[in-house]
């Protein structure tokens, strides 16, 4: 069947159906940013068949940041991107547990986890204190400053019976701290003391910070206030 249109109408149509297609390719690149799906590769970087401790049985409460499977995304320092599927953030044991086939896999080398992402979530790994690693949720990331916070899960022991008071189980717990980071690639985490009325910086390296902190005036037993103290650091 003859097309309607001239000649030189199909070369046009042709080339901006060639473009076209040509910026949807780099768009979804772009978008995508090339992650490898951990249930298409073996070995490295899940070589540890993750089982539960029989002794969290018997805790109350839950490590896990949430406890549904969700979609995580990794990127590593040696620039390899991972996509799990299903995965979970062990938080009492700073772990990303992932899960394929209903086999439930450690993500190994948590030291090479640059970022992880879930949902609209980022979350940074760093060292920190002495020779620590652990991950921080960003919660402002500007080119002056990232502001950081850790989820912080630990284990409260029970109590055994007295013979009058029953045994309580032993029970996790959370809380929450504050950190800041510079933006150059190589500093670490520093710690905040936050309270009502004021942010201290516990840390000598990074004076501009520490009086700009110093100076702000307000109540900051709300998070969103602490957000936009460091959104506003110019």
């Amino acid at each position: 069947m003859l097309s309607k249109y001239p000649i030189m109408n199909n070369k046009k149509h042709l080339f901006a159906l060639t473009v076209l297609t040509f910026l949807i390719f780099i768009n979804s690149g772009f978008s995508q940013r090339n992650y490898v799906r951990m249930d298409e590769i073996q070995g490295v970087p899940m070589t540890i068949t993750y089982n539960l401790n029989p002794n969290e049985k018997n805790i109350d409460g839950t490590p896990f940041l949430f406890e549904e499977w969700k979609e995580v995304k990794i990127e590593r320092v040696d620039g390899l991107n991972l996509l799990a599927p299903e995965a979970k953030y062990h938080v009492e044991s700073e772990d990303l547990i992932a899960k394929i086939d209903d086999t439930q896999f450690l993500v190994d080398n948590k030291r090479q986890i640059k970022y992880f992402y879930i949902d609209d979530r980022k979350f940074l790994g760093s060292s920190f204190g002495q020779g620590y690693f652990g991950f921080f949720e960003v919660l402002v990331d500007t080119d002056k400053v990232i502001f950081l916070k850790k989820h912080i899960c630990r284990v409260n022991r029970g109590k055994p019976s007295n013979g009058i008071i029953k045994a309580t189980n032993d029970e996790y717990k959370w809380d929450v701290e504050y950190y800041v980071k510079k933006v150059e690639e190589n500093s670490k985490p520093l710690g905040l003391k936050v309270n009502k009325k004021s942010i201290i910086l516990k840390s000598n390296k990074y004076p501009e910070l520490a009086n700009y902190l110093n100076k702000i005036k307000g109540k900051f037993n709300d998070e969103e206030n602490l957000i936009k103290v460091f959104e506003e650091f110019k």
